[in-house]
């Protein structure tokens, strides 16, 4: 049977450790809120990696700032990217996909420091198109040029085959095979046949 003493000694323990918590947790969002300006994300990811990395150890401000003096811990945290690595990152994205010698691709990096954000991921996106169609076989370039052509049009319904094979002088053949193109006029002559 537990008696008062031991029941308080607990009740104390359960208070303290939530006011440790309560501090904890203050101390971690001061410290994400000061290293915002740095692009350190304020987000729970960033809270576990922070526990985790003290390893039970108290969240204080001294600890903290300790931690992130450490290079690992720093990359370890969720940060926002800033316009220059997503333009450093263009530049390596196009750096690969260019062909030629390393001076030349160099030359083209250089040229491209000019260039705005958008002009870049437009570059980087007609590289990628370019890799593409160099990586396929010239059966499914075909197909892809095909697919993409419109849709030839169709000869109109008044029509019929019996005009096209025995009415039609040569030059309405050359002015409808021009206009719709000769598969329109051979599909038109093949429906009728049974």
């Amino acid at each position: 049977m537990s008696t008062y003493r031991t029941v308080k000694d607990q009740q104390d323990a359960v208070a303290e450790a939530r006011q440790q918590a309560q501090k904890d947790a203050y101390e971690l969002e001061q410290f994400l809120k000061r290293h915002e300006a740095d692009g350190v994300i304020i987000c729970d990811a960033n809270r576990q990696r922070a526990r985790e990395y003290l390893n039970g150890d108290d969240l204080s401000e001294a600890n903290l700032e300790d931690a992130w003096t450490h290079p690992n811990f720093r990359k370890s945290l969720a940060m926002r990217e800033t316009p220059e690595d997503t333009r450093n990152a263009l530049n390596r994205e196009i750096y690969a996909l260019l062909q030629g010698s390393d001076t030349a691709r160099q030359h083209t990096i250089i040229q491209l420091k000019y260039s705005t954000t958008e002009e870049l991921i437009a570059r980087r996106d007609e590289l990628v198109r370019r890799k593409a169609a160099r990586e396929k076989t010239p059966h499914e370039l075909r197909a892809d040029l095909q697919a993409a052509r419109p849709g030839a049009p169709d000869l109109p319904d008044e029509i019929t085959r019996e005009q096209i094979l025995q009415l039609w002088s040569p030059e309405q053949f050359r002015f409808w095979a021009k206009k719709v193109g000769m598969p329109a006029i051979t599909k038109r002559i093949n429906e009728g046949r049974n």
